[in-house]
Parts: structure tokens; C-alpha cells; sequence
């Protein structure tokens, strides 16, 4: 098993800091869809459900 020093913890945890301070930044910002991704939730909405297929089907299919 590998020898971990304190050292190294302590680097693992600056680092994990800095990330979750990254993440924060990111989850912070304002986020709009474009209008071409609004139509295009509008339009699927739109569909009847038996159009799509299911989760299942679509992980058979990419097993295949």
C-alpha cells in the first residue's frame, strides 16, 4: 500500500478547493438558451410520445 504524508493531503485538498470554487463560478452565471434550442423543445414537445423510443431500446441498439 502507498504512503500517504500530510503533504500530499493537504495539496489534494488545495486542490479540490480550487475546483469547487471553479464550480461555484461556473454554477453562478446566468445560462439562456438560444432561441434555436427553444424551438427545438417547443417542436418535441409537440410530438406525440409513441414517436420516441425508449431509454431501453436506445442502449440495445447501441450495444448491437
Amino acid at each position: 500500500m502507498e504512503n500517504i504524508t500530510l503533504t500530499q493531503i493537504h495539496k489534494d485538498l488545495l486542490a479540490l478547493k480550487q475546483e469547487v470554487a471553479h464550480i461555484r463560478l461556473v454554477m453562478d452565471e446566468d445560462f439562456e438558451l438560444s432561441d434555436h434550442v427553444v424551438k427545438g423543445v417547443e417542436e418535441s414537445r409537440k410530438r406525440p410520445a409513441k414517436e420516441f423510443i425508449s431509454n431501453e431500446a436506445m442502449r440495445a441498439e447501441f450495444r448491437a
